[in-house]
């Protein structure tokens, strides 16, 4: 397993572990539906709620805080793997969101634990549909003086 891969999996138990600290149950790791997938899924019992988790990894903040690299476009794949999840398991009424996990270290050295809740919501989603959108109806760069008449 190459080294970012176990990085990514130790960060994974890292997150877990510190969300049954919290009281948390975890249901699933790693739940895939068709090419999404979800890092963590956990019930919190306080608010009755529903937890999708994602985990992001780094051994270091050289490349920014990990939260950021969960664009629109993952925040969106969350939300229909989230979907598909809680109509699998008659869930549909329940309460949910989507939080993540920033990990910053490695096994070998200290390492930061940052819990970031309610991430993305709809305002997200239609966010996403607007830049897909907006994308398909300009030209790419490569043929832009081709659709400008200057």
């Amino acid at each position: 397993m190459a080294a970012h891969n176990e990085l990514g999996k130790w960060g994974e138990q890292i997150a877990a572990d510190f969300l049954e600290a919290k009281g948390w149950s975890i249901l699933h790791r790693d739940w895939l539906y068709e090419h999404k997938d979800i890092d963590i899924v956990c019930y919190e019992p306080e608010t009755e709620t529903v937890v999708f988790v994602e985990v992001k990894t780094r051994s270091t903040r050289e490349w920014g805080e990990p939260y950021e690299a969960i664009d629109l476009h993952k925040k969106n794949n969350i939300m229909n793997a989230a979907s598909a999840y809680l109509r699998e398991y008659g869930l549909l009424g329940k309460k949910w969101r989507y939080d993540s996990i920033s990990i910053v270290g490695t096994p070998e050295t200290f390492h930061t634990v940052e819990h970031h809740e309610n991430i993305a919501n709809v305002l997200d989603r239609i966010a996403y549909s607007q830049q897909k959108r907006y994308n398909k109806q300009r030209p790419g760069t490569w043929g832009a003086s081709k659709w400008r008449k200057w």
